[in-house]
């Protein structure tokens, strides 16, 4: 899992969580590790993470039900 943090001009800081899977038909675990992970941390400290998402080697980018994002790793860049 990766946590990134980062600062925007006038606002508070945004985190977010990702997994990266090399298959699709690991999505669902992943989101279920990820959605765990949003329970356990205390937001009135940390504040809750912005974005929740696995990044996979292939297929197309969504947004879950749950609010968990599918992200292919050729979206990222070139």
């Amino acid at each position: 899992m990766f946590l990134f943090n980062r600062h925007f001009a006038g606002k508070n800081h945004a985190r977010c969580a990702f997994e990266v899977k090399l298959g699709v038909e690991q999505i669902d675990a992943a989101a279920k590790t990820l959605l765990k992970f949003q329970e356990r941390v205390d937001a009135e400290k940390t504040g809750a993470p912005g974005i929740l998402g696995v990044i996979v080697s292939s297929g197309y980018g969504y947004l879950r039900d749950d609010g968990v994002a599918v992200v292919p790793i050729a979206a990222l860049g070139p």
